[in-house]
């Protein structure tokens, strides 16, 4: 691909993607192909507990800003409130679970894209909000699981994104410094993170978030998918 093809867009406030030698990346909508799942398993858990069915796209959208669905979704006056969130919260993660483990598929350009960028020199890192035995499962089924010196989940962290530490745990664990990584995500919380966390961030819109989303949180740069980054940065300094 040459550099001249890309189609990505850089914000009025982007800083150039040099001297960067560690790339982090989200997962759900970045790599991974996971958002219609998640919204079939919402729908699939509100139906077995008699709560309203929402839109994909209200679930989504809950999903790109960090919100607690359960907390959002469950209407105020419902009856026994906290305990349907509960019970609403576990069987998710129960459903999730089954389901996460039945052919995930990341997205076309991911697995050609981490590979390369391992084999030019980057320290490669996962920061996701999510957690579960279905994210080794899935790097180990594509190949990925040695390209990644660091995953870091939100059960290794206290606070979820947009607060950035995922991205510090994860800098921390690749060795890495902020003023030389760059966070890769679908979604405002993943920009919010890595601005909070002094990184370069660069969104995507393979995910959640369309073009005007993203622009409204400014990150340093926009491409239509993660392959588009092997045209932005070339091997690690030596």
């Amino acid at each position: 691909m040459n550099r001249a093809t890309v189609s990505a867009k850089l914000t009025t406030s982007s800083r150039p993607l040099t001297s960067i030698d560690t790339v982090m990346f989200d997962l759900d909508g970045t790599l991974v192909r996971s958002l219609d799942r998640y919204h079939e398993v919402f729908v699939d858990v509100f139906v077995e507990l008699g709560l309203p069915v929402v839109e994909k796209d209200a679930i989504l959208d809950l999903m790109r800003h960090g919100s607690n669905i359960m907390e959002t979704l469950v209407p105020p006056d419902w009856p026994d409130r906290e305990a349907i969130k509960e019970r609403g919260s576990l069987r998710f993660r129960e459903v999730w679970a089954k389901r996460a483990t039945v052919a995930l598929e990341l997205h076309p350009e991911a697995v050609t894209t981490i590979h390369t960028l391992a084999e030019r020199g980057f320290r490669l890192g996962l920061a996701t909000a999510a957690s579960g035995q279905w994210i080794p499962d899935t790097l180990a089924l594509n190949g990925l699981s040695d390209c990644f010196s660091a995953v870091v989940t939100c059960g290794d962290v206290p606070v979820r994104k947009p607060a950035p530490d995922l991205l510090i745990e994860c800098l921390k664990r690749l060795g890495s410094t902020f003023d030389r990584s760059v966070y890769v995500g679908d979604s405002p919380i993943d920009i919010m993170a890595a601005k909070a966390a002094g990184v370069r961030s660069v969104g995507v819109l393979s995910g959640a978030s369309d073009r005007a989303t993203l622009e409204d949180v400014v990150p340093d740069l926009i491409l239509d998918h993660v392959g588009q980054l092997l045209a932005i940065l070339g091997p690690v300094a030596g």
